[in-house]
This record gives C-alpha cells, structure tokens and sequence, in this order.
C-alpha cells in the first residue's frame, strides 16, 4: 500500500502576497526572471498563486534605500552566468576503403573540437531593508555542441530544477505492513489498504489494548504495534496539532522498538517518521507565516512597523542558517 507525503518548498516565497523579481544585464537573466514570474502567478498543487512582478535590480534597489517596501513583500534576485569552452572530443566513424580493387569497411577515429556552453542561475532572497541576501539556491546545466538552440535548451534545464524549488510538493510513499492474527488488527489492515486511515487506527488503538494481544509474544505485539505507528501518522484527522499528532506515531514506533530491538525495519521507520514531522513542521510554519504576510499586506501603510512579522526558519539544507526578521 502506500501514502502520500508533503513537502515544503525549499524556497518558500508564496507566503509572501507580492514577490518583486529583480533582474540585471545579463545573458538570459530577463528570460529565467520571466519565468520566475510566470511561474508565482500560477498555482501549483498546494502552493497559492501570488503577485509576482519583474523589475530591473537598479529599480529594486532604488526601492530598498527608499525604505518604501511594506511588510509581505518579498524580494528575488535573479542573476545568470554563461560561458563558453572548447574541448577535443574523439569522433570515430566507419568509411568504404575501395583503394585495392575492391571495397572494405574501415574504422577511423579523428579529433574535432567542439564548443561547450555552460549556464547558472541563481536565485537569492534579498533583506526588505537592507538588502543582503539572506538565502540562494543555484543549479547549472552544460551543453556540448552549440547550435541556434543550445541557450534555450540551457535554459530549459536550469529552470525545471530552479522553479520546483518555489513549490510545495507530493509524493507516494509505498508503506509495509504487518500481518498480526488477531481479527481486529486483520480488519484494520484492511481498512488501511482502502485508505480508511482514522477507522483503521481506532481498530488497532483498541486492539493494541486488549487482553487478547497482550497474551501474544512480545514480536507480535511489537507488529501490531508498528502498524498502529502508521495509522496514527497517516490519519489525516489528526493532523490539526502537528506535535501531538506525530509525538503518537513516534510514541507507537518506540515501543515496537523496546519489544522487538533487533527489527531494523522499525527503526528506519523511526528516521522516516522524525523527517516527515519537521518536514510537516515546516509546512505549518510557512502556511502560518502566509497568512501573517496576508494580513501585514492588508494593514495600511506604515512608516515603521511595531512589530515585525514572524520569521520564517529555513529549510532544507539549501537555506542559510536563520534569516533575519524581514524574511518573513
């Protein structure tokens, strides 16, 4: 069976209402800036359109010295490097050898030299009042063999990495399952393969319970207990506290564990479990911190704000170690 898993986005700039996209001069930073934008206004699975909006970095900049940029606002700069190397590379080819009177294959291997054009973007979060990139992510791609095509293909490349970086996401996870002879645990198996998540947790909630299962070996109390462990992390019914919510998985798992120590299932199953609880953490924090950016957007103006925003902690290994209070 399997289940689905989010995942928060490693650039999380739709909790902000408005995005400015400052771009410069160069060679394709315009093109992946217009991409940047397009990209914001569209909503992707769960993650909120925004207004997002392209403006040369010498007006981004004019706007940051000016103080003027209100709460909710964040802004993305845009930057692009490109080059251009040769390199030898063998080409080898079969040709018709006809010089004796008659004809034969042969084999050739010549050196020809050839361009390789390399692209990098990198998109970096700037500080509303100062400025100073607070965080970045940079992908880059390579192309041998220039032709009329060679930069937008790059660019092609560069941009399918960089834009899911934007995006929270899903993914399917297959699950395992333990069988336990006892008709509870049975039942909720198979409510469990029909997605029935909450039913089938308040079947092995009561059979991990019962008097039947605790006269059992302590490895089939250790199953029973590990399947619990995934109802209760699955059940989308329980998800309103996070802490809670996981702490009863992680609860479950740990005593599997203590049953059964030398299982090494569950204790993978322990480490997956502790990353999709910061993950969810994460989740919660910037849909929190959206909806603070919402209502700061919303206010009046205000030549200096009482109290900053909460800020946003970074995620993923890409992000900086704590953003000041403008990354919000």
């Amino acid at each position: 069976m399997s289940a689905v898993v989010s995942y928060p986005a490693v650039m999380p700039l739709r909790v902000y209402p408005v995005v400015l996209i400052a771009f410069g001069s160069e060679a394709n930073g315009a093109d992946a800036a217009a991409r940047i934008e397009e990209h914001l206004r569209q909503p992707v699975d769960g993650s909120q359109a925004v207004e997002a909006q392209r403006m040369p970095r010498e007006n981004v900049e004019q706007l940051i010295a000016a103080g003027t940029l209100q709460p909710g606002t964040a802004i993305v700069d845009v930057t692009s490097a490109q080059s251009v190397r040769v390199t030898t590379v063998p080409r080898t080819f079969t040709y018709q050898d006809c010089s004796f009177g008659r004809c034969v294959s042969r084999m050739r291997t010549d050196y020809i030299d050839e361009a390789v054009l390399s692209l990098a973007v990198t998109m970096s979060v700037r500080d509303i009042r100062t400025g100073r990139v607070i965080h970045s992510v940079r992908e880059d791609a390579q192309l041998t063999g220039a032709g009329p095509r060679a930069e937008r293909v790059l660019l092609d490349r560069v941009m399918s990495v960089l834009l899911p970086y934007l995006d929270q996401r899903t993914e399917r996870v297959r699950l395992r399952l333990f069988r336990v002879p006892e008709p509870r645990v049975e039942r909720a198996l198979e409510l469990l393969r029909d997605g029935e998540w909450r039913a089938a947790r308040v079947l092995l909630e009561e059979a991990v319970r019962s008097p039947e299962l605790a006269a059992l070996d302590a490895e089939t109390r250790a199953r029973a207990l590990y399947d619990l462990s995934v109802a209760r992390r699955f059940d989308p019914t329980t998800t309103a506290d996070v802490a809670r919510h996981y702490a009863a998985a992680q609860a479950a798992l740990e005593a599997a564990i203590a049953l059964d120590p030398e299982r090494t299932v569950y204790r993978d199953a322990l480490a997956s479990l502790q990353a999709d609880q910061a993950r969810a953490a994460a989740l919660q924090v910037q849909h929190d911190v959206a909806r603070a950016n919402a209502a700061s957007a919303a206010e009046p103006p205000s030549p200096s704000p009482a109290v900053p925003p909460t800020p946003l902690p970074p995620v993923g290994e890409e992000a900086v170690p704590q953003p000041p209070p403008t990354y919000r």
